[in-house]
């Protein structure tokens, strides 16, 4: 097998877009803001770019109560958010892709007055502020940054980006950046921020990121203008349709692997087991374990994946992990094999998932109303 036909096979894995019901949850809740988004101001060869901000505009600065009221630039331009919350490893950024890949959001340059770009994505900067976003995001629809950015200068040029590419969504990878160590008054600041360009730019904003990105949906600036909240989370062993639906992803990527009926991973209910407790149940880090596999198999000419692939494969993946014996909930990666997952034998592994699943649970509301993490047991373990 050359290289280019070991590519080929892991790409087509890696790109395999599995509509399990959180994926469909999240990307309908995206498509969805297209039923609120008011039609499209005009564009065309004579409307011209924004003239400079006069002097006496407002500064650009969120951070004194009051701004968040003042009128927006766009008026009838007014948008809606949508937030895609969940832990690393659930596929936020895949569904976002997903339809950055829809045919109606593919970038077109043969348009009329230029280049049409329906979806403009960025990753929001770590400990983000309105200014440093909206920077980003000016260089990203390709609109000049002036040296002195205003509130209604800001507006002007965004909206006038927008409607000459015909956006029709702006998408924020890792949004928790507005969250993550911003203290009370940043994150007023953010809120404000995102409620002024859904005010005036004239297109809804599709967000994905961790889960403390949920305390913006409670701010007082977004908490009505957030059209929908999608939690992405590991699916559950214990819960009879959730280990189902499972199941049905892994028949799903075994069936992208190519191997034909040599794999095994949705009928042989150990190795699914195995899967299931390296991967906690996440849908982006068992394609990404599966995946390592793939690759290594592969290479080495054979024609299935077993658990000494596996094996290798969760190691690649997480180099330095230990299960700690005081924290059933900590578990990373194996050191030497001592508590792979994939190596120690079946009275060894009903072991480990005893110690992780009879655990109880973290408690991760707090005051923002973030939801509490689900019960974890050792129900449905059959070895």
């Amino acid at each position: 097998m050359t290289k280019d036909d070991i590519k080929a096979r892991i790409l087509r894995l890696e790109t395999l877009v599995i509509r399990h019901p959180q994926f469909v949850a999240a990307q309908d809740a995206i498509l969805d803001l297209e039923l609120r988004r008011p039609a499209a101001l005009p564009a065309g060869p004579h409307a011209g770019p924004p003239a400079d901000t006069a002097e006496d505009d407002v500064p650009f600065d969120f951070s004194e109560d009051g701004l968040e009221d003042a009128p927006p630039g766009g008026g009838a331009l007014t948008q809606y958010c949508v937030m895609i919350v969940g832990p690393a490893g659930t596929g936020k950024s895949h569904v976002l892709t997903s339809i950055q890949a829809l045919p109606e959001m593919q970038v077109d340059t043969s348009g009329r007055y230029g280049d049409r770009r329906p979806v403009v994505r960025l990753d929001v900067p770590d400990f983000a502020n309105p200014k440093q976003t909206v920077v980003e995001i000016m260089r990203a629809v390709g609109a000049p940054v002036p040296k002195r950015l205003t509130r209604n200068g800001v507006a002007s040029r965004l909206r006038y980006q927008f409607q000459q590419l015909e956006t029709r969504l702006l998408m924020l990878d890792e949004a928790h950046s507005f969250v993550d160590g911003q203290g009370e008054a940043g994150l007023r600041a953010n809120g404000k921020f995102l409620k002024f360009l859904l005010n005036s730019c004239g297109v809804p904003i599709a967000m994905a990121g961790e889960e403390s990105l949920e305390e913006l949906r409670t701010s007082k600036a977004l908490k009505r203008r957030t059209d929908a909240l999608v939690e992405l989370r590991p699916y559950s062993w214990s819960d009879p349709d959730e280990q189902l639906e499972f199941l049905d992803i892994l028949g799903q990527l075994e069936d992208a692997m190519g191997f034909g009926t040599d794999a095994a991973l949705s009928t042989d209910t150990e190795l699914a087991c195995r899967l299931y407790f390296a991967s906690e149940g996440s849908v982006g880090l068992v394609t990404k374990i599966l995946s390592q596999a793939l690759k290594l198999a592969l290479k080495a000419g054979a024609g299935a994946i077993d658990r000494q692939v596996l094996s290798k494969a969760f190691r690649l993946e997480n180099p330095a992990s230990v299960l700690v014996a005081d924290d059933p909930d900590i578990f990373v990666a194996p050191v030497g094999g001592r508590d792979d997952p994939f190596l120690v034998d079946a009275a060894k592994f009903k072991a480990m998932w005893k110690a992780r699943y009879s655990a109880p649970p973290v408690d991760r509301s707090r005051k923002t109303g973030i939801r509490r993490a689900p019960k974890r047991d050792a129900q449905g373990l059959s070895l």
